[in-house]
C-alpha cells in the first residue's frame, strides 16, 4: 500500500496516499466554541471551511506544536472520490515522505490492533523504526461525530 508517513510526538503514522488529497502548510483556523478538543477548529480550503483536527491531540497527547516543518493533510475519509462532504484536515508535526508499505506482511500482521484508538490499524516494519497505519475512513470529522458516539 502507497502510504504518506508523518509524525505526532516523534512516532510515525501511515495514511493511505490515496485518502490525501493534497498536503499543504499550516494556516490559520478559526476555534469552534464547545468543540473537542482535538479539533483545532475550522479551515479555509479553496473556499471551504473544513475541520481542521490535531493528531497529537487525537492520539492523547497535548497539542502538536506548530514548526516550520508542520503540515496539514488534507484527508479523504470516505473511499467514495465523488463525495467530498467530509473532508477534514490533520494537523502533523512533519511529514518524513511517502512509500509502499506491507502491513499485511509477516509479523506485521500479529499486532493488527495495538490501540482502543479507533482509526489506527496494523504496525509494520520501516528499516530500523516502525509506523503505525490509520484508517482515514475512522477519522471523526465534524458532520459524523453524533454518530461516532452513539
Amino acid at each position: 500500500m502507497h502510504v504518506v508517513i508523518w509524525t505526532s510526538k516523534g512516532q510515525r503514522y501511515a495514511t493511505p496516499s490515496s485518502s490525501i488529497i493534497e498536503v499543504i502548510p499550516v494556516v490559520q483556523s478559526r476555534p469552534v466554541v464547545g468543540s473537542e478538543d482535538w479539533l483545532q477548529g475550522l479551515f479555509d480550503y479553496r473556499g471551504r471551511l473544513l475541520p481542521l483536527v490535531d493528531s497529537s491531540r487525537l492520539l492523547g497527547h497535548t497539542a502538536s506544536e506548530i514548526r516550520m516543518a508542520s503540515r496539514i493533510l488534507v484527508i479523504r475519509p470516505s473511499d467514495d472520490t465523488q463525495d467530498d462532504r467530509h473532508h477534514l484536515g490533520l494537523i502533523v508535526e512533519q511529514v518524513l515522505g511517502s512509500e509502499d508499505v506491507d502491513f499485511d506482511k509477516g509479523e506485521e500482521s500479529r499486532s493488527c490492533q495495538l490501540s482502543s484508538i479507533a482509526f489506527l490499524g496494523p504496525v509494520a516494519c520501516i528499516g530500523n523504526s516502525t509506523v503505525q497505519l490509520t484508517t482515514p475512513s475512522r477519522l471523526p470529522t465534524c458532520l459524523n461525530q453524533q454518530a461516532m458516539d452513539s
